[in-house]
């Protein structure tokens, strides 16, 4: 009895320890361009994970209550047992965001960070021809 709950307990904490689910760090994005968040998990190929997108309120630092987006990912076979996972989005409104993914069991979490900034118009700079006299205007 008192012997096999001690195993359980240290071989139920060992395994847990070595379950993981990492974001990798997002660079800045830009507004109404295509991106991929991904990282890495111990996970099984194939296992569903269940992500959310919350925007970051400015001013206030709070997370916003509406999840933005929701969706499952599959988990992908990688090697050495780390496998990989991603989403790819395309937010339109500039702002800080949160992406939070957690497996199914809600066991493993990871949360990141990430930026929206304003899309860049190219700048162009026009050349006017100069003019040295004004039409339709004379004086004298």
């Amino acid at each position: 009895g008192y012997t096999a709950g001690i195993f359980h307990l240290m071989t139920h904490d060992s395994f847990k320890a070595l379950v993981f689910l990492g974001a990798a760090p997002v660079s800045d994005q830009y507004a109404d361009e295509r991106f991929t968040i991904a990282g890495t998990t111990s996970l099984a190929a194939g296992e569903e994970l269940r992500y959310s997108i919350f925007a970051l309120l400015p001013l206030t630092g709070n997370i916003t209550s509406a999840k933005l987006v929701s969706g499952t990912v599959r988990v992908s076979g990688g090697s050495c047992g780390t496998n990989t996972w991603s989403v790819d989005g395309l937010i339109q409104v500039p702002g800080d965001y949160f992406i939070g993914i957690s497996n199914g069991a809600n066991t493993v979490s990871a949360v990141r960070r990430f930026t929206i900034l304003a899309k860049e118009r190219p700048t162009t700079a026009a050349t006017l021809p100069e003019k040295t006299t004004a039409p339709g205007i004379t004086t004298g």
